[in-house]
């Protein structure tokens, strides 16, 4: 019994030893991650990083360091000059050294505390499944990274602990289990940024804001705060107004100051969902809203002359070389009308709360997946464009043949020619332009219902976008030299080379060779106005992205790019009116082909009145014969 006893004894001894030596090493490690709480014994020159106010504390600072050190700086209400010098490095990197001088403007007014550090802290935690910031409550963080990281891997973990964790444990997940650290947050972290509202923001669009990113993570991801009732958009202003923190330029957002908005107020929209490293929410610029509308009542008008107008020049009757061109012209011209205002009126009537203003321009920022697919189809107006551009140069090539070849040119100058020159200016236009709508088509990824640019991959294409564009422009400009030459030549057949004839022309050749010749300039002169802009919002794409330039060749090119448009339409309004005005063969076409409609619809108006009155004669006989 005694060497049984002395047995006993001897196994808890030893029991104890092994769970004595066992805490010492978890303590051992807990001191590996958690060493002093003094920010001087950071020794390192090189270590650096991010400095954070924090809410609910007027006075407090987070700081995250890239040696994966969180500390916190109490900071004594009376050390305003250390306030007003660290609030310049709220949300952006800071070494150590400068810390440390910062710190002795205030030498005896902070308390500096590592976080995490309390071996004996219990935390019971849960995950609450936010829409826009999934945190963890117990511990108040959450995770900047992909939702299938970090966060997911920390969810795993809690449920292990039995939602149970301690700040070993914690530690041990951050950075022995994970490299998480560089990607966690607190919740009272005052880490998105928001500038100061402006008068389209308090109507109900969008307010831009960014979210620091964390140490792994290249860039600051945007956070987008968008509503339909303009009202709900000023409680929120004046609510971050009160509960931010404001330096020279911006304003200082928490995440949970966000979620309670939220929470208390369902008419804000907010959106954070692109956490891919690379990936980002593409903002699109657009026309103001008096301008769209502008362009929608033009492509209006163009679009009814030129259905007008195929309906005459489809007909049988009066098919010809020339007639089949106006009409892929007309085809043309409607199409890339419709895709340049189609987009914008969808966004102002269906997504005005997702409409930003940068300084310069309005821009719609590609939210909704469906945006993005809406916007991908617009990458046929450059299409149809050039189609235009190439259809307006066949018609002058056309004409300058028939001058100098008239002979050939009545029986060369084919039905079927035209045919096939407008369908290779066709196909020529879609080959060139379908590799930018497969491109939008990789790019841009559906995550949550949310549209996603792939960053990556943008940079992996972006040149075959560029040099698609380069092309359409050189061949707008070859296009435009070509018409030009065959307008000068035409003019000059038409008028200088004449008094070369061995006869003289009379009055009424004269006119009618004047007539044609002013045409001619007038279309040619309208086609080159109407391009202007547009090459030249071409070449300064070319120069932005090609070349290092100052941001006022950037603000020229956001200008001038919406009034691109607008000339575009103009030209194309202009194009069947100058026809018209000033082409009487073509005229006498429309006017005897519009007569056939109206008189077709009079003759089935006058046979129904016939059926109807013999029906009536012939009941009326009937009935007076039984009687």
């Amino acid at each position: 019994m005694k060497s049984l006893f002395c047995a006993v004894i001897l196994g808890t001894i030893l029991l104890v030893k092994s769970n004595w030596t066992s805490l010492h090493n978890s303590s051992a490690q807990l001191q590996e991650h958690c060493p002093a709480t003094d920010i001087y014994e950071i020794a390192l020159s090189t270590v650096g990083g991010e400095i954070f106010s924090m809410l609910n504390a007027n006075h407090s600072i987070m700081v995250r360091f890239d040696d994966s050190n969180f500390y916190s700086i109490n900071i004594n209400k009376e050390c305003s000059d250390f306030q007003f010098e660290i609030e310049v490095y709220f949300g952006y990197y800071i070494d150590v050294l400068e810390l440390k001088e910062l710190l002795e403007l205030c030498e005896n007014g902070t308390v500096i505390e590592k976080l995490f550090c309390d071996p004996f802290s219990i935390y019971s935690v849960s995950y609450v499944d936010d829409p826009v910031f999934p945190y963890f409550s117990g511990v108040d963080i959450f995770f900047t990274d992909e939702l299938h990281h970090c966060t997911a891997w920390f969810r795993n973990f809690i449920t292990q602990k039995n939602y149970t964790v301690t700040n070993v444990d914690l530690n041990f997940f951050l950075y022995n289990m994970t490299s998480c650290w560089g990607m966690m947050s607190l919740l009272n972290q005052q880490n998105v940024f928001i500038l100061p509202p402006n008068e389209y923001d308090m109507q109900g669009m969008l307010v831009l804001g960014a979210m620091a990113s964390g140490f792994s993570q290249p860039d600051y991801k945007e956070v987008f705060f968008g509503t339909k009732d303009g009202s709900c958009m000023k409680r929120f202003v004046e609510y971050f107004y009160l509960n931010s923190y404001y330096t020279s330029e911006e304003y200082l957002l928490s995440p949970d100051v966000i979620i309670e908005f939220k929470n208390e107020n369902s008419c804000i929209e907010v959106y954070y969902n692109c956490r891919k490293d690379w990936d980002f929410i593409l903002p699109v610029d657009i026309p103001n809203k008096s301008l769209a509308y502008l362009q929608m009542v033009i492509a209006g008008e163009v679009t009814l002359v030129n259905c007008f107008v195929l309906c005459i020049f489809l007909q049988k009757a009066n098919r010809s070389p020339t007639t089949i061109l106006l009409s892929m012209l007309a085809v043309s011209d409607t199409l890339t009308a419709l895709f340049i205002c189609i987009p914008t009126i969808i966004a102002y009537q269906f997504y005005h709360h997702h409409i930003s203003f940068n300084g310069t321009v309005l821009s719609w920022n590609l939210i909704d997946y469906n945006s993005c697919i809406i916007m991908g189809a617009t990458h046929f107006k450059y299409a149809f464009h050039l189609l235009s551009v190439l259809i307006t140069t066949l018609l002058s090539i056309q004409k300058a043949i028939a001058l100098r070849f008239p002979l050939w040119s009545i029986r060369g100058l084919t039905n079927n020619r035209s045919v096939k020159g407008s369908a290779i200016a066709l196909t020529l236009s879609i080959i060139l332009f379908l590799p930018n709508v497969v491109i939008w088509k990789i790019l841009s990824k559906d995550v949550d219902g949310r549209c996603c640019i792939d960053g990556d991959l943008i940079l992996k294409y972006y040149d075959v976008y560029r040099n698609i564009n380069l092309t359409s422009d050189i061949l707008t400009v070859i296009a435009i030299f070509i018409s030009l030459v065959c307008t000068i030549y035409i003019t000059s057949k038409l008028t200088c080379l004449r008094r070369n004839l061995p006869w003289s022309d009379n009055m009424t050749v004269r006119k009618k060779h004047l007539m044609s010749a002013i045409t001619v300039v007038v279309i040619c002169g309208i086609f080159i106005a109407s391009e202007v802009l547009h090459i030249m919002t071409g070449v300064m794409f070319w120069i932005v992205t090609y070349y290092e330039s100052d941001n006022k060749l950037v603000i020229l090119l956001e200008n001038t790019k919406q009034y691109s448009d607008l000339s575009l339409l103009i030209g194309f309004s202009l194009n069947f009116v100058v026809y018209l005005a000033m082409s009487t063969q073509l005229r006498e076409k429309l006017l005897n082909g519009a007569k056939e409609i109206t008189g077709s619809k009079r003759r089935k108006k006058n046979d129904r009145k016939s059926v109807s009155n013999s029906t009536t004669r012939k009941y009326t006989n009937s009935n007076s014969n039984e009687s």
